[in-house]
């Protein structure tokens, strides 16, 4: 539950919008090919889990690596959970300066939701996940109910002819939410967290396939509605989408998305910040929480703030440099901390 709120609070709104812009009308196709690469992640995650299941990745980075190369190592997974959480904190002001709020500050959109996400993290993890386990039923009826309204104006030929202009743009097209679906790979610090960890990749397995075939819907609805060419033109195009249903006396339902978004936003943001304290704590040996969560809350506030001036620029970063940044660590890393432990012998600790 968890992991599906976090790859799918961010997907359902930048995914459609990016992929189709690149693979147009086989964008649903896209969306559908970075399951593997994602599921490639998750068995990375759960291999080295099993080795070490009471470590997390920034502690076994050094047992397999030494104290100072496997400190550095885990220093760039910090970064890397630092840029995510970073990110998402933007699009989340983004969203609601363009769509709600066009003369609020974004700084003063970024303090509210850091203060309710660090507010979150401080109470745990459990807290964190039964809040994933509430609001996930409304989070699904959400997305089902604008889908389904969505099906009466849907012209499902508007997805042929299929990939017209050759495999190239769909693999293109395929990068952002197999990077997007690849975040599982949090697992690695989530692993000694978990009471039943043996079932890590079963419960994975399901989240990765259900946040597939939901990238997939949101996308084939969005090309059925608004053709191949306009969604890539829009920031938001599911929030469009909502917004101009219209079913008998049901209309203008972007209030759901609104309420997919800010609840799942919190969700993830707080899961991020909960674990960038964790591998704060075990690389830097620090212990005092305010003083971590002190220093989240400025470093967030400031570089989700300063470096984009609008969502344009946001979404440069995401096509041009984020997906080589993202599958370094959700799959480079992984693998090449997987491999230094098979030649060292590391065995599975962890059975069935």
């Amino acid at each position: 539950m968890l992991m599906f709120v976090v790859i799918m609070s961010t997907g359902v709104l930048v995914v459609p919008s990016i992929t189709i812009e690149r693979a147009e009308q086989s964008a649903w196709f896209a969306a559908l090919l970075s399951l593997p690469v994602a599921l490639i992640s998750l068995g990375l995650a759960n291999a080295l889990g099993k080795r070490f299941p009471r470590k997390t990745l920034a502690q076994y980075c050094e047992t397999l690596l030494g104290k100072y190369l496997g400190k550095l190592a885990a220093f760039g997974f910090l970064m890397f959970l630092f840029a995510v959480s970073i990110i998402v904190t933007r699009e989340f002001s983004d969203y609601i300066n363009i769509m709600l709020m066009p003369e609020t500050p974004i700084i003063l959109l970024n303090v509210i939701l850091l203060v309710i996400a660090i507010y979150a993290a401080v109470k745990g993890l459990e807290v964190i996940a039964r809040i994933a386990q509430f609001i996930l039923p409304l989070f699904l009826g959400s997305i089902i109910i604008i889908a389904s309204l969505a099906l009466f104006d849907a012209k499902l030929g508007e997805l042929l002819p299929f990939m017209e202009h050759g495999l190239v743009p769909v693999i293109s097209g395929a990068t952002l939410p197999a990077t997007l679906i690849g975040q599982i790979i949090i697992v690695t610090m989530l692993f000694p967290m978990i009471r039943t960890p043996q079932k890590v990749a079963k419960a994975g397995i399901v989240a990765l396939v259900c946040s597939g075939i939901f990238l997939t819907l949101l996308t084939v609805i969005s090309i059925a509605a608004f053709g191949p060419k306009l969604p890539g033109d829009l920031l938001f195009p599911f929030v469009t989408l909502a917004r101009y249903i219209k079913f008998v006396t049901v209309q203008r339902l972007e209030f759901l998305v609104v309420f997919i978004w800010v609840s799942g936003i919190v969700v993830k943001v707080s899961i991020f910040l909960y674990l960038e304290s964790v591998a704060i704590m075990q690389i830097f040996a620090l212990k005092n929480k305010a003083i971590i969560f002190g220093l989240l809350f400025m470093v967030h506030t400031v570089l989700a703030t300063l470096p984009f001036s609008n969502p344009q620029e946001t979404n440069l970063v995401l096509t041009k440099f984020w997906p080589l940044i993202s599958f370094v660590f959700e799959l480079v890393v992984p693998a090449g901390l997987l491999f230094i432990a098979l030649l060292k012998g590391q065995k599975v600790v962890l059975r069935k």
